[in-house]
């Protein structure tokens, strides 16, 4: 099932070039692109009531990702997955990756930050979801993982960046700190 989803949603690469384009964009860059809106989200909130609750799911968003990518990590050790470019006939539009493909640390990155942009700011969540549904469907359309990597990647993100954020009050010891520090170098 998985590779049958990954074939039908991989060859529709290769028919257009501007589709192929803009996938290949949202692959290489949507998570720029979201760590783009963290900053947004820090710096556009520093006249705002809530900009503390904001600059904290920023520190939040940052934290989860690494943790999230440190579960990755562990998870390619136990079950190193072959991509699929490496066993089905691809449309590979990305230099192939030596990693393994499950999970899709892509999808993780992406659903991370925006579960953390949704918590903190309604129409910079929703940027950020379409951005990490785009970049989560783009690894597949490129050839680079199957549908249940990114499935398991989002997945992963956001739990993460939840329990994160449900333990913001033991967290606080080290939030707090961050801020104070960001505030006398006038960052935040």
């Amino acid at each position: 099932m998985d590779s049958a989803l990954f074939q039908a949603i991989n060859h529709l690469a290769g028919s257009n070039a501007a589709v192929d384009g803009f996938f290949i964009f949202i692959s290489t860059y949507g998570p720029y692109v979201l760590f783009g809106l963290l900053v947004v989200l820090w710096f556009g909130s520093r006249q705002n009531p809530m900009s503390a609750y904001r600059q904290r799911m920023v520190i939040i968003a940052i934290l989860s990702v690494m943790l999230a990518l440190l579960i990755n990590q562990v998870i390619i050790r136990v079950w190193a997955r072959p991509r699929p470019f490496t066993i089905l006939a691809t449309n590979l539009l990305l230099p192939p990756s030596r990693e393994p493909s499950f999970p899709s640390d892509h999808a993780t990155f992406g659903f991370a930050i925006a579960l953390a942009l949704l918590l903190a700011s309604r129409p910079l969540g929703i940027s950020g979801s379409l951005i990490a549904i785009l970049l989560a469907f783009s690894r597949v359309y490129t050839g680079e993982h199957y549908p249940s990597d990114v499935i398991a990647g989002a997945v992963i993100g956001g739990i993460t960046t939840l329990l994160l954020f449900r333990a913001q009050s033991y967290l606080e010891p080290t939030l707090g700190p961050i801020l104070h520090f960001a505030r006398r170098l006038r960052l935040a």
